[in-house]
């Protein structure tokens, strides 16, 4: 093949992405050179539904004009916690929060799938790496948690399959994440290496069994995890690079002929380790299709370079036809129009289904005449997350919807981790109020946030909990003491919690975990 024929297959082995909301120069040229094929986009690359769909057609133009073949735009829109799409976008509720609803969640994650994939597609959006299928079997695992169906694998393995078929219904790239299972971890790949002591056979059991029924529903794309098991290799090397997994297990175990990704290898887990440009060559080598450098252009042409020079070539042509039928398939199709008034009724089925996944795990309290509200602010838990922002507030929203029918309401807005000191003011502020409410946000991995429960329930007479993210702090609190799970902290979730608390609604849903790990 000639070098030019090189520089496209190799360039359609890569996603990539770019730090600013506009096409730089620096990524224009990239595509240029090294004929770059896929995108990845982030909430830094987005402001509105309008920017999002000038820029994917410019990026699609662009790709489209260097290489001859389309791109897979992408984005990581699971709804809840991790969500990229604008605020003026359909974003729906996270994988937990949508079990929540119980027998009644099948109909609700498929349809939600579908809504995804009908905003992602109107916005120029083609690929989404949804569903996680991780089974969070772990309580102290920051990184999946909440985006997890469940602990239970039967669960997982049916939920996620429902969201496949609901993407795959109106046509959208969808992604079983991260395998071979990121759930019974309690380090984040983003900044270090998780290990696993797992067999094959303890894998089969618990994380492969919604791989399997994802493969069975027909997922067009599986991404890796940067996790090692040395109970099934022990070289050290993690899923994303090991032949054994990915080749041995995953594409002749499971018998998946679908694409590959990496995770990002800009992640710790492979940039501190083995360097996110060898980290792609030994991927590829591995059985992967397709290496994500998520922010450094200058790292992905690099790393371009270097699997120009080093790929063989039938190992190289085998994969770009791979990726090249999942394009004819998936990109070939008219441009999508999304229908008003359809647009309208998915908007509002999302409001109806948000405000009912709310579980109250324990009986709330009333707020009485005085009722105070306290929490921090979102913050950044792990690099999946968005960036940290002031969109939302839950003491202050509180406060705002409830000072019209309430007097004397009172917010406190926290330290994520408050000290002893603070805790000591707090609860001087609050005493004089009939109740409180504290909205946690991964309050079990931040002993202040728990330090302040415990102080607030041996001075308070009601005291109520709302966890924001994952509700694993439930399992600390006093058995008086009220629950409410929220599972995301968004300007959305703030009016149904309102309601909730205010006894206007009943909040019936599951709580779809354990607590007694």
């Amino acid at each position: 093949m000639t070098d030019n024929e090189r520089r496209i297959r190799i360039g359609q082995k890569f996603i990539t992405g770019f730090p600013e909301d506009h096409v730089t120069d620096e990524f224009r040229s990239m595509v240029k050179k090294w004929k770059i094929g896929n995108i990845i986009l982030f909430q830094h690359n987005i402001r509105s539904r309008a920017q999002l769909k000038a820029l994917t057609k410019e990026l699609e133009d662009l790709v489209l004009s260097e290489t001859g073949i389309k791109p897979f735009i992408a984005i990581d829109q699971e709804g809840g916690v991790v969500t990229r799409l604008p605020s003026d976008a359909i974003n729906v509720p996270g994988a937990m929060a949508l079990s929540s609803l119980g027998k009644g969640c099948d109909e609700a994650i498929f349809r939600c799938a579908s809504i995804t994939a009908k905003e992602m597609l109107s916005l120029g959006c083609t690929l989404d790496f949804a569903p996680d299928c991780d089974v969070n079997n772990n309580p102290h695992n920051r990184v999946i948690g909440v985006r997890s169906y469940s602990d239970d694998p039967s669960v997982v393995a049916k939920n996620s399959s429902f969201a496949i078929k609901g993407y795959l219904s109106q046509g959208v790239v969808c992604c079983a994440k991260h395998f071979p299972g990121h759930g019974d971890t309690c380090v984040d790949s983003h900044i270090g290496l998780p290990v696993i002591e797992k067999s094959l056979e303890e894998l089969e059991e618990v994380e492969l069994v919604p791989f399997r029924a994802a493969i069975e529903a027909g997922v067009p794309s599986i991404m890796t995890s940067h996790i090692v098991f040395p109970k099934i290799d022990d070289s050290g090397l993690p899923s994303t690079m090991n032949r054994i997994i990915i080749t041995d297990i995953l594409r002749t175990r499971l018998g998946f002929n679908g694409l590959v990704f990496t995770d990002c290898l800009e992640m710790g887990a492979i940039k501190q380790n083995w360097g996110t440009v060898n980290g792609a060559l030994m991927a590829f080598n591995a059985g992967v299709d397709i290496a994500c450098i998520s922010h450094t252009p200058s790292l992905a042409c690099e790393a371009c370079d270097l699997a120009f020079s080093s790929l063989g070539d039938a190992g190289l042509e085998k994969s770009f036809k791979r990726i090249v039928l999942a394009k004819d398939r998936f990109l070939s199709r008219d441009v999508f129009m999304y229908d008003a008034s359809e647009r309208g009724s998915d908007e509002a089925f999302v409001e109806r289904t948000r405000a009912k996944t709310l579980t109250e795990v324990r009986k709330l309290h009333p707020l009485g005449a005085s009722p105070a509200f306290v929490g921090c602010y979102p913050f950044v838990v792990t690099l999946a997350s968005n960036p940290e922002n002031k969109t939302a507030c839950f003491p202050l929203a509180m406060k705002e919807l409830f000072e019209g029918g309430t007097i004397g309401t009172t917010a406190i807005v926290t330290s994520i981790d408050p000290t002893a000191e603070e805790i000591k003011e707090v609860c001087e502020k609050c005493r004089s109020n009939t109740s409180v409410t504290i909205g946690t946000y991964n309050g079990h991995s931040k002993p202040g946030q728990i330090a302040l429960i415990k102080a607030l329930e041996k001075t308070m007479p009601c005291v109520n909990v709302v966890a924001l993210r994952n509700p694993f702090e439930f399992s600390e609190l006093s058995p008086s003491t009220g629950a409410l799970a929220a599972y995301e902290y968004s300007p959305m979730i703030m009016a149904p919690v309102a309601a909730v608390l205010a006894g206007r609604v009943e909040a019936d849903g599951v709580l779809p975990i354990k607590l007694d790990y």
